[in-house]
């Protein structure tokens, strides 16, 4: 493996930024478009109207009903806010529709559209349903999240996720394991069974990628107790909004930890695999090189500790 970052060239940059510009209200739209697909109708029971929300079920076609209460002003606000609400992303999607296909097939002449397709499906569904608000993309695949911002291409034996994808989850109720398992089936398009071992939670399809799901307590507490504070503070920092294209040429929202918090997990994970050692070692280059915030003194003196910093004698990102 080479010791030098893989820059990409201007038009490469151009191009990302420009989809990643696109995507700043198309994306939004989208994301409001899927939560809003379905409809919303009076139904009358007994001789009252009752408003109802359907959703097309994925697996049937058939439409599921919630009821959201009898007929009065509220339930008539909600009805007028869900009509204007759904058209306004429609139009909105529909107007800036062409415009982000052409950017994402422009991204996939210029080489730069290279998510697994499977992958980008199954955070895109996690993503339309806000659930990245919760979950924070973890292995190779976040690699892509620091692209746009670094102009630094993820090298392909890093950034594949060979034995699944890794998430770390915040623990909050609006995120359970039913809805993961329901967004995963939407995107496999088959069921999947869940498993937990310990603190961590497998989901798998015979037809889809196995997912893993940690916490964050869980992953602190496998160093010590330095290394929990300083991992702990790294997690603190905002996490990073990303954009890839997939091999198809549609664009995902990645969302993935501050790659300084990766560099450090990395580093964790690779004391026994030489994979995970290779990627801090390259989050820990991206960063100190070509990222905007670079480490701290405290962090640059952890990652010295750990052989992350050519400064001080360690190894960088390569052999």
């Amino acid at each position: 493996m080479t010791d030098e970052l893989n820059l990409m060239r201007p038009v490469e940059a151009r191009q990302l930024r420009e989809i990643a510009d696109a995507w700043k209200s198309y994306g939004p739209a989208l994301r409001a478009k899927l939560t809003l697909d379905g409809g919303m109708q009076w139904k009358s029971v007994n001789g009252a109207q009752y408003l109802s929300r359907y959703r097309a079920d994925p697996q049937t076609g058939k439409k599921k009903f919630t009821s959201l209460g009898r007929r009065s002003r509220e339930t008539e606000a909600i009805y007028r806010d869900f009509i204007d609400s759904r058209e306004a992303a429609r139009q909105t999607v529909l107007n800036s529709r062409e415009g982000i296909e052409l950017a994402g097939r422009v991204a996939k002449a210029h080489g730069l559209a290279r998510m697994p397709v499977k992958t980008a499906e199954i955070i895109r569904a996690f993503w339309s349903r806000s659930m990245d608000l919760h979950l924070t993309l973890f292995g190779g695949s976040a690699l892509f999240a620091y692209e746009q911002r670094s102009g630094v291409l993820a090298p392909y034996e890093l950034a594949r996720d060979a034995d699944g994808l890794l998430f770390i989850y915040d623990g909050a109720d609006e995120c359970t394991t039913a809805d993961i398992v329901e967004a995963y089936e939407d995107a496999v398009g088959a069921k999947a069974s869940a498993a937990r071992r310990g603190n961590r939670l497998l989901i798998r399809s015979e037809e889809g990628i196995r997912l893993e799901f940690t916490s964050l307590k869980s992953v602190l507490s496998e160093v010590g107790d330095d290394g929990a504070d300083l991992l702990g503070e790294a997690f603190d920092l905002p996490a990073v909004k990303g954009l890839a294209v997939a091999r198809n040429a549609q664009p995902v929202e990645i969302t993935a930890p501050d790659p300084r918090a990766y560099a450090a997990m990395a580093y964790v994970l690779g004391q026994d695999d030489e994979v995970w050692a290779d990627r801090a070692r390259f989050a820990a280059t991206l960063v100190r090189e070509h990222w905007p915030e670079g480490f701290d003194p405290r962090q640059q003196e952890a990652l010295a500790e750990l052989g992350l910093d050519p400064d001080n004698g360690g190894s960088i990102y390569g052999p």
